[in-house]
Order: structure tokens, then sequence, then C-alpha cells
């Protein structure tokens, strides 16, 4: 069964190196290009700081989810092999640095406001948009067709800018009977077929985990494919909640309170680790 899906999907529903659901569609950004704005989507944050300075108009989102990508760009990591944060290891710290260079010195925008950021591109106020394939439709209808296009997301001095992927998916109870498990599963199956996997695609921009499905007759979702090859799977550890909830913390420090990159990636590192440490769970509870 397993082999139909695609190996990423299949590690984002692991937990402790055991499955525990197969998984329907794939969460991942890459970076909407509005045509009208600009011509040659940045390949490079080089290219986009040029493009700013050029007097693109530029919005980039600062909440952690959304903007992770900068941080692999410049080499960072989330976790060492413990699942220890390591956001305080240089990579964080040089992303923090260059979005506020850039803000400063080349005039691109930045806000932590995920509703505004969107609204920035739809109404033709912002070159790029780093979002999902599900975003893809409400684009297509506020800007025209034509004019929207996708491509991977800017690579930095130490790497490509990769997105985190998660996976939403189908979990089976134990409480269930031998026959309504062979159902479910019966359902999960056809739910995921080629045929299924493509209709989700197309009516709701859900990325599908089918291997046989490339999405090819569209080259946007095709570069959403494309993007999954270039991304971090999300760890289904218990310290992920905890980078999600204070981890942005770092970009308000930086970008509001002036406060100095390095310091900023060590204080949310330390707080994101005491909180693991001290969420007063067992392992097994988690």
């Amino acid at each position: 069964t397993l082999q139909r899906y695609r190996p990423l999907a299949v590690a984002a529903l692991r937990y402790q190196d055991k499955l525990y659901g197969l998984p329907l569609a794939m969460h991942l950004d890459a970076l909407y290009v509005n045509r009208t704005l600009v011509s040659e989507p940045a390949q490079t944050l080089d290219d986009l700081r040029a493009q700013a300075l050029a007097g693109v108009p530029i919005w980039l989102d600062t909440t952690f989810e959304h903007s992770y990508w900068g941080l692999s760009a410049f080499g960072g990591e989330l976790f060492d092999s413990s699942y220890q944060v390591r956001l305080d290891q240089g990579g964080f710290a040089d992303w923090l640095a260059w979005l506020k260079a850039a803000r400063d010195t080349a005039g691109l925008k930045l806000a932590a406001d995920r509703a505004a950021v969107e609204q920035q591109f739809l109404t033709g106020q912002s070159a790029y948009l780093v979002a999902e394939p599900a975003f893809l439709p409400a684009a297509r209808a506020a800007l025209g067709h034509d004019q929207v296009d996708v491509a991977l997301l800017p690579a930095g001095p130490d790497g490509n800018g990769q997105p985190l992927l998660s996976a939403t998916g189908f979990l089976f109870s134990r409480r269930l009977s031998s026959a309504q498990l062979g159902l479910a599963l019966e359902f999960a199956a056809y739910a995921t077929n080629v045929a299924n996997q493509g209709t989700l695609l197309a009516m709701a921009g859900l990325l599908p985990t089918n291997a046989g499905v490339e999405g090819a007759d569209d080259a946007l979702i095709a570069t959403f494919m494309e993007q999954s090859e270039r991304a971090q799977v999300m760890p289904n550890v218990p310290p992920m909640q905890a980078v999600l909830t204070i981890a942005g913390r770092a970009y308000q420090a930086v970008l509001e309170e002036n406060v100095e990159p390095t310091a900023a990636a060590a204080a949310v590192t330390q707080q994101i680790n005491a909180t693991g440490q001290t969420d007063g769970q067992t392992e097994e509870e988690r």
C-alpha cells in the first residue's frame, strides 16, 4: 500500500519511526509571482534584494512557518539528532539580519500579519507571496489566470530555500473491528488513488501524495511538486509545537525592538528547549 505514496508524505506521518496514518495531502509553500510586477522571478536572495532596490514592491511574511525557508537558505537547521532546537547555531541569526538589512536598505516590506500579506498580493501591491497550492484559485481570481506564476523559493548563500512540509491523512482507531478497519482502509485507498487525488488537486488545491499524480498539465502545480523535493519534513516531536509558538518572537525582537539577531536567536532557542524539558509530559504521553 505504501508504495503508491510519495516518501516525503509517508515520512510526514511517522512518529518515532512508526507510521500512524495514511497520507491524503501534502502542505508546503512555494513562491507565488505576479507577472505584471516582475518578469523574471527571483532565484536567489540577492535577486530578491536587487528587485526591491529597483522598486519592485515586495512583501514577505515573517510568521515562522511561512518564513522558515530563509533559515535553510543560510544553512540553518531546526533540530539536532536528539531534537534539541538549534536555532542559535548561526543560520537563523543570518536570516534575521538579512531581512532587517533588506527592509532598511532596499525597501522590502515585512509583516507578521498573514492576512495582510496575502491581501497585498491579491491587490497587486506585492510581486510575491509565499503560500500553499490551495491559495492558487484566489490568486488567479484576483489577478487573472495569466498573471499568476509559481516559482521555487529563492536560494541563499548556503543552500536552497526549503519550506517546511507537513501532511494530513487518515488515522484509524484501535477500537475498530477487523471488518470496520477493512472498510476504512478501502476508503483511504479509494480517496488516494490517482483519479481522486487528481480531483482533490483540481477542486481543492490539495497537493497529492500519490506518486502517480504529477500535476504536469498545470505548470504551477508541477512547480509545487518540484518544491516538495526541496522541502524539510516537519518532524512530529513534542518540541515542534513550542517552535511554532515561540520562534516567531525572534522576528519581533529583531525587526521591531532592534535586538541583535544572534541574541534574539539564542533567546528563543533557550525558551523552546526549556519548554520542551518542563512541559510535564512523559515520553509515552507525548
